[in-house]
């Protein structure tokens, strides 16, 4: 089964990827595990997966509206700022013990 992945806040430089749940790993298309937009994707996967263009309507039906709109500018900067604030007392408990 494929599982969209929401990256964004994750400070990973990306916005959604793909889990296959069957295999138990990321997907990879075009060697690429994850994409800013569809259109990036949708091009990975055409590269990738000529003979299976038809399973592209099944990764499309499962994507949030968010995704085939352009990255905002300032999201980078938002996705960031969230990571380091979910994330503000693991990176102290990490500094304290070097």
């Amino acid at each position: 089964m494929k599982r969209f992945v929401d990256l964004r806040g994750q400070a990973v430089g990306y916005r959604f990827a793909w889990f296959n749940t069957f295999d138990d790993h990321f997907e990879e298309f075009d060697s690429s595990q994850a994409w800013d937009t569809w259109d990036e994707f949708a091009d990975d996967y055409a590269h990738t997966s000529r003979t299976m263009m038809g399973d592209l309507g099944r990764y499309r039906a499962l994507c949030p509206a968010w995704v085939f709109q352009p990255p905002q500018e300032g999201d980078e900067e938002r996705e960031e700022a969230a990571y380091e604030k979910a994330n503000s007392g693991v990176l102290s408990e990490f500094k304290e013990k070097e």
